[in-house]
């Protein structure tokens, strides 16, 4: 019929085969021909195909060994990774075209990402700032100088050098500007919190008091002898010695002086004692007045500087949350959990609680104030960034830019007029006054102690300060 004009036979279309098929029959073609050819090899030659195979997977696993330790570990970590970038590079050559466009190439960026990367696990390991960074360096080389220096101790002046160069650089204040040790108006002996003093203090009291203590073990055990010159002479010695390690440490107590004589008790009128007895308390009095008014000053002084960081720490949280695509809801509830989380860490970062109690050690003082408040603020966004970037990836929220933030923020007020919008005639509600950051605060620690909370911690305050604020949910 095919030979018959105006007429064709319709053949069967050819068969459709995936790749993944294909492939699958071309192994099977291969391993068929292998075979075969394994059939009609010799001893020697099969004995080669064999060698060759496994010279060919070892060099295979070799470059995979050479390749995987190649990776950088950082690749996979910071806020952008290594590898999302090359990926969005990769995929995209009209990315890389404007990137080298404009200068930038792609190893420089992919060095800053790992750069970021490294940084992310140094705030993990406290460094939350540039100055605990410093601070860091400098307390591990002191820990270095005395864990060298300590076993070479020899002599006596190898002790005094010791604690001149050593120690006492350990106790001293800095100053909150330059960082550098505070020296006395000598100019040649530092500022110090009198640690290093008070240690040696309790260093020789304690060595007095097991001195005393073995030599009353002495006097008791010599008592026990038959008696005799032997026995009174052993028993002198030791009695001797008890009196002169307690005359030592009364001439250490007294500051290095012989303790003056005890004068003879004179008689007083009791008029003149009632007098004497009067003044004591006076001074009593005023000590005690002192000492309140101190405790009131610097209460109020941590409170100024709790209030100004707390105040900057809520801003941070809400203006980066306002920058991402999480419901108002979501915001408030990541709010709270930012800054607990960040305030937790901030209590148990050593480095950090050092550095403050440094600040607070140095007085009362303005210069005192903006630096603890710039040390808090500053350890404070460091670490709430990290914590926040995890926490808007959780609720499955992201980054936006300004722009797109700013714009949402007039579609919603937009919205918000249109639904609010009457006649005209109906008394707009006044809004609540504004309270100052000290009257939040106030408010925050009366709140927290009407629910029984009697002492609360500085991120208990801030997370009640929040919600009253609005920016966190309460909590039940």
């Amino acid at each position: 019929m095919d030979k018959v004009p105006g007429y064709e036979v319709s053949k069967p279309a050819a068969e459709t085969k995936t790749p993944e098929q294909l492939a699958a029959e071309k192994a099977e073609t291969d391993r068929k021909a292998a075979e075969a050819a394994a059939a009609t090899q010799t001893p020697e030659q099969k004995a080669a195909a064999d060698k060759a195979a496994a010279d060919k997977a070892a060099a295979d696993a070799a470059k995979a060994a050479e390749t995987k330790a190649a990776e950088n570990p950082l690749d996979k970590l910071g806020p952008l990774p290594t590898e999302v970038l090359t990926k969005a590079i990769t995929e995209n050559p009209a990315l890389a075209a404007e990137l080298e466009k404009s200068g930038l190439d792609v190893e420089t960026l992919t060095e800053t990402c790992r750069q970021a990367a490294l940084c992310d696990q140094l705030i993990e390991a406290g460094a939350t700032t540039p100055e605990v960074v410093k601070f860091m360096g400098e307390s591990a080389q002191h820990f270095y100088d005395i864990e060298e220096s300590f076993p070479q101790i020899k002599s006596v002046e190898d002790f005094d050098k010791f604690v001149m160069n050593t120690m006492l650089p350990l106790s001293a204040l800095r100053d909150p500007k330059s960082g550098e040790p505070l020296m006395n108006p000598d100019g040649k002996t530092f500022q110090t919190d009198g640690s290093v003093a008070r240690f040696m203090d309790t260093a020789a009291q304690y060595e007095a008091i097991g001195s005393v203590s073995a030599a009353d073990r002495l006097i008791n055990e010599y008592s026990r002898m038959p008696a005799g010159d032997e026995r009174d002479r052993l028993v002198g010695e030791a009695q001797r010695i008890r009196e002169a390690v307690i005359l030592s440490q009364n001439f250490r107590d007294a500051g290095y002086k012989l303790p003056g004589e005890k004068k003879a008790a004179t008689e007083r009128s009791p008029e003149d004692q009632a007098l004497l007895d009067r003044a004591a308390q006076t001074e009593r009095d005023a000590n005690q007045r002192t000492a309140e008014a101190r405790r009131v000053e610097n209460e109020a002084y941590e409170a100024s500087v709790f209030t100004d960081a707390s105040t900057a720490s809520s801003n941070f949280i809400v203006e980066n949350l306002n920058r991402t695509s999480l419901s108002d809801t979501e915001k408030k509830l990541i709010a709270k959990e930012i800054s607990a989380e960040a305030w937790d860490a901030l209590g148990k970062n050593r480095h950090f609680q050092m550095q403050k109690e440094n600040l607070y050690a140095l007085g009362n003082t303005p210069e005192n104030k903006a630096a603890l408040v710039a040390l808090t603020k500053n350890t404070f966004e460091t670490k709430a960034a990290s914590i926040m970037r995890t926490k808007v990836a959780e609720y499955g929220g992201k980054q936006i830019s300004r722009q797109e933030a700013k714009q949402r923020k007039i579609d919603t007020q937009i919205t918000a007029d249109k639904m609010n919008q009457g006649t005209g005639t109906t008394p707009a509600a006044k809004t609540a006054p504004v309270l100052t950051s000290a009257q939040v605060r106030s408010q925050a620690i009366a709140n927290l102690k009407a629910k029984g909370n009697t002492s609360p911690d500085d991120g208990e305050i801030l997370t009640e300060s929040l919600a009253i604020r609005g920016l966190a949910a309460r909590s039940a």
